[in-house]
């Protein structure tokens, strides 16, 4: 009857159910428009091939739908169709509307009955979803052969479409490597595609395999190529490949030295800096300083800050000490001051660590010398830290509470101060919690627990749990509900990994959508998060060489560098600085965010999340 029916619910694995269905929830809607027509004829089976042809024509697309696939039953079983397909091709070259004529093509291709030569002959057709089909037809499930090749790079190269460019570059993917470059390289010539939500992405899709496997062509794209993030996604790729090809540093280098297009060198310089995060230290290549120096003419503040970054990574004392000066220059923007400390920060160096032990009480800066800081033992660390702990806001405390808990020497003044009162509970945060038990050190665990509260329950104390903070609800049913407290308290608790109504940031699934109106399952997943925990929400911990301990998710491996999403920031990690890597099952939410809420606040916070 032309009714559409919707499911308002599902369920990927974040609920944590053990078989993630739904039996007792979730709705289903019909929706249809006007007054539903009922129809009863809908034994199609017993009309005739010509009949099924005529079917689409049909208004409805359900007839046209099980008509095609009856006419393609048909097929398969050896019927002669040829009066079929000569009323279908009647249809596709005769009809104006190109719904219909998409309705044949797609039965014609079904029932097998048109070949490759007429499908590339179809590349030509003025109507750009025609086009489309025929480039699907032609990739559908093998590679294109020469022939559709030779069309496609035609088609790259001057189709007006924007559509069409956008299918032929999903088609990329089927070819063998080499095959890919002719294409690509025509793809890129359309300037017009660089603003594309879709196009560039999907360019780079077609490409990103065969980038690594064949550097020279690669950077021959790079440097020609008229989409900018193309380029960068190129030189990203390839310097983060460096340890298999150590040549291509120079390379990428050339393309700056023989450029005089200022963004084009930036576009370079931003993908360096990103392939080379993580790599605590790189050879520069031979051509280095004579780009320095055409950096340093050309005035460009953007071109001399990136270079010097990058030089500093490379271990150019000029570099870094230019890094130290900005980071301790209190005229300076205080974002470029900030980067400063960011970049200078893993470095490691003896004079590093006072630098940032001196920037703590430097208001502008404290918050990136205090978690600069987790990359350093030193004695006054801890002290320093907590001097400022009072005096400025809850960035700055999250930070330091941060990095007092990345090493077991810090862990212990933390520890200390929370024991005598001088910070309250409340401050240190679950993620925290977690981390400071990962330290493994049994006597610090349990005087944290004692002050802290327990850090992760027995799975049968969950529903005990679930009881006592309903109990607590009670308690507090007697005063109004206060949603903007509510709202501050997810900022503050919940938001850093998850979305709600737009506002949050996704590393943990958008909660918007889940059954936030079941008291039960909100509370059950909030105090067990790692009861089902799906395989990209699950969570390791990092033994760093120099004592740190990280917790996270790592997002992605490479021969060389370890990807690693915390609760705050994704981490780019030299693997040369990882002692080693423990998988668990948790989940990077951790257990404990709400034990330390008044009853208030836990009503609060719960009644926005079932707003």
């Amino acid at each position: 009857d032309g009714g559409v029916y919707l499911a308002d619910w599902t369920d990927i694995g974040e609920c944590h159910e053990s078989d993630g269905v739904h039996r007792s929830s979730g709705r289903i809607f019909k929706l249809t428009y006007g007054a539903p027509n009922p129809k009863t004829n809908l034994d199609l089976s017993s009309l005739s091939s010509n009949q099924l042809v005529n079917l689409q024509l049909e208004k409805n697309d359900w007839y046209c739908r099980r008509a095609r696939r009856l006419l393609q039953e048909r097929a398969m079983l050896g019927e002669d169709l040829s009066s079929a397909r000569t009323a279908l091709m009647e249809i596709y070259k005769g009809n104006p509307d190109a719904t219909r004529r998409l309705r044949a093509m797609w039965c014609l291709y079904s029932m097998g009955a048109i070949d490759e030569g007429w499908l590339i002959d179809q590349l030509a057709d003025p109507n750009e979803h025609i086009r489309v089909w025929a480039i699907r037809f032609l990739t559908d499930g093998i590679e294109p052969s020469a022939d559709a090749q030779a069309a496609f790079r035609v088609l790259a190269e001057k189709d007006p479409s924007a559509l069409v460019r956008l299918f032929v570059a999903s088609s990329l993917q089927r070819m063998e490597l080499g095959d890919r470059w002719a294409i690509a390289n025509r793809l890129c010539v359309h300037g017009e595609d660089a603003s594309d939500h879709n196009l560039p992405l999907m360019i780079w899709y077609g490409i990103v395999d065969a980038v690594a496997n064949q550097p020279e062509q690669a950077l021959r794209l790079a440097s020609q190529t008229k989409i900018p993030i193309i380029r960068e996604f190129i030189v990203r790729r390839l310097a983060a490949d460096l340890s298999s090809n150590p040549q291509v540093l120079e390379e990428i280098t050339q393309l700056l030295v023989d450029s005089e297009d200022p963004a084009t060198r930036s576009q370079v310089l931003k993908g360096l800096q990103g392939g080379l995060a993580g790599f605590s230290r790189v050879q520069s290549p031979p051509s280095w300083d004579s780009w320095i120096k055409q950096a340093e003419q050309s005035g460009d503040k953007n071109l001399i800050e990136r270079t010097r970054s990058i030089s500093a990574l490379f271990g150019e004392g000029r570099a870094i000490e230019d890094l130290i000066a900005i980071a301790r220059d209190g005229n300076q923007d205080p974002k470029s001051r900030a980067e400063a400390i960011r970049f200078l920060a893993p470095k490691g160096r003896e004079d590093i660590g006072p630098l940032l032990l001196d920037l703590v009480n430097d208001r502008a800066v404290a918050v990136e010398a205090a978690k600069g800081l987790a990359y350093y033992d030193l004695p006054k660390a801890p002290n320093q830290l907590l001097a400022r702990y009072k005096g400025l806001g809850p960035e700055y405390r999250k930070a330091a509470i941060a990095t007092l808990a990345s090493r077991p020497s810090y862990a212990e003044h933390l520890v200390s101060v929370l024991e005598k009162g001088d910070i309250p509970p409340e401050d240190v945060s679950a993620y925290c919690a977690r981390q400071i038990v990962s330290l493994g050190n049994e006597d610090l665990t349990q005087r944290f627990e004692a002050v802290w509260g327990t850090v992760r329950q027995n799975r049968g104390e969950t529903r005990q749990l679930v009881e006592s903070c309903k109990a607590r609800l009670n308690q507090a049913v007697g005063s109004a509900r206060d949603l903007e407290s509510g709202k501050q308290l997810f900022a503050k608790t919940c938001s850093s990994c998850h979305v709600l109504f737009g506002e949050g940031k996704s590393i943990g699934p958008d909660l918007t959508g889940g059954q936030r109106q079941n008291i039960d399952y909100l509370l059950e997943n909030i105090l067990d998060p790692s009861a089902m925990v799906a395989e990209g929400f699950q969570m390791s911990t990092l033994f760093m060489k120099d004592e740190r301990v990280l917790t996270g998710v790592i997002l992605e491996e490479t021969d060389s560098t370890v990807n690693l999403q915390t609760q705050d920031e994704t981490l780019t990690i030299d693997r040369n600085e990882i002692e080693d890597i423990a998988p668990s099952k948790l989940s990077l939410m951790p257990e404990g965010l709400i034990q330390n809420l008044s009853d208030e606040e836990l009503r609060d916070l719960l009644a926005y999340l079932m707003q």
